[in-house]
């Protein structure tokens, strides 16, 4: 009774009031403003739009890249401890309708799924022009290659890979204090 009675913070108005379409009459004492039908689903839509960026933002959610023509591998079922997770055999999307991707096989045999069962196929051509668009963008911002000594960059260890590094300080706690290591 009072959930039904008392206003929510999204739509500002009780849900016995959206309900019935009229002032809900209760114990507990209530303003006599009214607010019409078209604010409150402006204020719900504003609400959720508001929740959905912050799930896609904490999800890493992003827009799938596929579109027909492009090769794909399609997830498969668990066989055994040893089988993987994607089909090695390659299909090609006919068509794409929102999260829905119909997809064929070489042997013909068309399958429709959802788009999150679908993986793009990464051929060496495209390997090539993703390094050529990396090469192509570090020299559009003019971004110059990292120092170098004796042949190696700074920060790089013998097995050819840059090591990470943090940035060392005292802890918050003792900002305070003085430290005299005597």
């Amino acid at each position: 009774m009072m959930y039904r009675s008392t206003p929510h913070t999204t739509t500002r108005v009780s849900p016995a009031e959206l309900l019935y379409r009229r002032k809900y009459r209760t114990k507990h004492p209530q303003l006599g403003k009214s607010i019409s039908e078209s604010e409150v689903k402006d204020r719900d839509a504003e609400s959720k739009e508001k929740g959905k960026i912050y799930a896609d933002k904490k999800r890493n959610a992003v827009e799938s890249n596929i579109q027909a023509g492009d090769k794909v591998l399609m997830k498969q079922d668990k066989k055994n401890k040893l089988s993987t997770f994607f089909n090695p055999e390659p299909f090609r999307v006919l068509q794409k309708n929102g999260n829905s991707v119909l997809v064929e096989a070489d042997t013909g045999v068309q399958y429709k799924r959802n788009i999150t069962h679908l993986k793009k196929l990464i051929t060496p051509d495209a390997e090539e022009n993703e390094v050529n668009t990396q090469e192509s963008i570090l020299q559009e911002f003019s971004i110059s290659e990292p120092k170098r000594l004796n042949g190696r960059r700074l920060g790089e260890d013998e097995g050819g890979g840059v090591r990470q590094s943090r940035t060392k300080r005292l802890p918050d706690k003792l900002i305070d204090y003085v430290v005299d290591c005597r």
